[in-house]
């Protein structure tokens, strides 16, 4: 899955507008405006809530809301997180729902390390939704098992299982299905099943996979 940004434009309560180039992330839930952009919008709080992070700690933020306008792709309005000064624009999974958009994740260019490393941290390292990895073992007709490390995405329908390891897993295609990417384009995966194991915390099961390039 390749790191994506998408540039936008927020409109605040007071009529004022701002250029953003948004980080997309489907596994975080809500947007994120860094606290200059938010405070010369004029964005309110509305309500605070408590986000789980990656290592199993809450942290709390205030919630406001604000137009979010992608060009092409649409526009919406959208709860978002007010973020801290050092903290990135975030695209989240309730702004891309809204406006009909899925990430692509079929595109594997780039490393585990890399991605973890440009994981949603501000400039102090408060993560507020760090991009996580979980190692497991996929099997599948050929008996044998792979093992990977997941990039863990809560907004993907599937888990995507790249080319090399299907074939060697020996899974079969068993139907055909259209995504819709978040650039607004559409294509088409073949779509098997595997039996996944992630260890005993997490446990076993079979699941629908994406059988990736």
């Amino acid at each position: 899955m390749a790191i994506t940004f998408i540039d936008g434009r927020l409109r605040g309560p007071n009529g004022r507008e701002a250029d953003l180039r948004f980080l997309v992330d489907s596994g975080a839930v809500y947007s994120l405006v860094p606290e200059p952009v938010w405070r010369e919008l004029a964005i309110e709080r509305l309500r605070t809530e408590t986000f789980s992070l990656a290592d199993g700690t809450l942290v709390e933020r205030d919630v406001g809301q604000c137009m979010l306008d992608l060009g092409p792709l649409g526009r919406a309005t959208t709860p978002v997180i007010l973020g801290q000064a050092d903290d990135e624009a975030l695209l989240g999974a309730v702004t891309l729902e809204s406006l009909g958009l899925v990430l692509n994740p079929f595109k594997s260019n780039a490393s585990a390390d890399a991605l973890a490393a440009q994981g949603l941290r501000g400039g102090k390292g408060r993560p507020l939704m760090a991009i996580t990895f979980v190692s497991g073992a996929l099997a599948g007709p050929a008996g044998v098992p792979e093992t990977l490390d997941f990039l863990v995405d809560s907004g993907a329908t599937y888990t995507v299982v790249p080319e090399r390891v299907w074939r060697a897993l020996g899974l079969i295609p068993r139907r055909v299905q259209r995504f819709r990417l978040a650039d607004g384009t559409t294509m088409e995966r073949q779509v098997s099943a595997a039996h996944i194991y992630l260890g005993p915390d997490l446990g076993y099961t079979e699941t629908p996979v994406i059988l990736g390039q």
